[in-house]
């Protein structure tokens, strides 16, 4: 039997129109096993083909054994307790189809990326472009200059020289990036805060961080003590993200932090390299992540799990991921992107969900797909949603 997560991968190529002809006949050889009319490509058009292919997933005929075992109140309510299944994250992706090539989020058109300098004065960033590169003159990636103040190319000194704390913010609805002084990478999800110097020390890189950010760090090298003579004796400049949850230490690496400030629980998911992760005022919880593992912490001490990675990067890609996620914590999520106000009618939902939905979306289309799974929330006006 296919891989379901193969199934979802095939899947998510055919909504994105990434899939090859080898791929789209695996994914049919898939659906006849559990439909008893042959599968025609060009029947009927693809359109009424993925129609058809999401009419039985409403169905339930494509569902295991197992899934059919799962109590439930009517046809998509589960109990609170009983987690979403990965019906769910299959359906969801096949919801998203018809939307693609739809209307971008109708998040508000204004909000750009500000710097803001040592001194106060904010920079307007153009959310054009895709991010900026840091140091002693900032520019975008376009190779277009920032407009600082004075019309000045350089950044004005500080009080304490010409280093001095910028820091990026990041409005809802946007993805952006900057290049930091020592050339790592970051890139920022929408509703993030980042702080860095203008130049890094010769003895460590720190940046504080509150949000989202996947980070790929530069290595760096430094002369050994002692040793300033003999060029090939030398050490690694640290690289440190501070969170109000935790501080991540790396040599050079590429990993994603997630520490929004409305979240009590911040994760760092390591893609590559090596990183020495501990809770922040604390020496107690530290642990060592290898790729392919999460440090979750939300107290005192660190849970470390084995995930798949790139689902945590996903956001990157477009899209949202939500891996058993709270109605409060699928609500957060969204805000972020669309910025609207979340009321609850009555009680919050002790229900979960899994799914992963594209970003370029509307709020009400993203909203239909939710209640699909049975999780039952509605517009009222432009920037409110109500939770039943």
């Amino acid at each position: 039997m296919t891989d379901r997560k193969r199934i979802l991968e095939l899947a998510t190529k055919w909504l994105t129109s990434t899939i090859t002809t080898e791929e789209k006949e695996e994914f049919a050889c898939w659906y006849n096993n559990y439909d008893d009319s042959f599968f025609h490509s060009s029947a009927d058009g693809e359109d009424a083909l993925k129609e058809r292919m999401f009419s039985k997933v409403l169905n339930r005929d494509l569902l295991s054994d197992e899934t059919k075992k799962l109590p439930q109140r009517n046809k998509w309510r589960w109990p609170g307790n009983i987690a979403a299944s990965l019906l769910i994250l299959f359906s969801v992706s096949l919801i998203g189809w018809p939307f693609l090539k739809g209307k971008k989020n109708s998040g508000p058109e204004q909000r750009v990326p500000t710097l803001t300098l040592e001194n106060g004065q904010v920079i307007l960033l153009s959310k054009q472009q895709k991010g900026i590169i840091a140091g002693k003159s900032i520019r975008y990636f376009s190779g277009d200059p920032v407009a600082l103040p004075g019309k000045n190319p350089r950044l004005p000194q500080s009080k304490t020289g010409t280093n001095q704390l910028l820091q990026l913010s990041i409005p809802k609805g946007l993805i952006y990036q900057v290049t930091l002084p020592d050339g790592s990478e970051v890139t920022l999800n929408a509703g993030s805060v980042l702080r860095y110097p203008s130049q890094f020390s010769v003895n460590e890189r720190v940046v504080e961080l509150k949000g989202e950010a996947f980070f790929d760090i530069k290595k760096l090298n430094k002369p050994a003590p002692g040793s300033y003579k003999d060029r090939k004796n030398t050490t690694r400049i640290p690289f440190k993200v501070r969170t109000a949850g935790q501080i991540i230490e790396v040599l050079g690496t590429r990993f994603n932090v997630n520490a929004y400030m409305d979240d009590r629980t911040t994760r760092t998911t390591l893609l590559e390299g090596r990183v020495k992760v501990w809770v922040s005022g604390s020496k107690a919880g530290t642990a060592i992540l290898s790729p392919g593992e999460q440090a979750k912490s939300g107290g005192g001490d660190i849970l470390i799990t084995d995930v798949d990675a790139e689902q945590f990067i996903s956001w990157r890609n477009g899209y949202f991921y939500f891996d058993n996620a709270s109605v409060p914590a699928l609500m957060a999520q969204l805000q972020r992107w669309y910025d609207f106000d979340a009321e609850y009618e009555t009680t919050i939902p002790d229900q979960v969900f899994s799914g992963k939905i594209p970003k370029n979306i509307s709020l009400q289309q993203t909203l239909n797909i939710i209640r699909k799974a049975g999780i039952y929330l509605r517009l009222s006006g432009q920037h409110k949603v109500i939770v039943n």
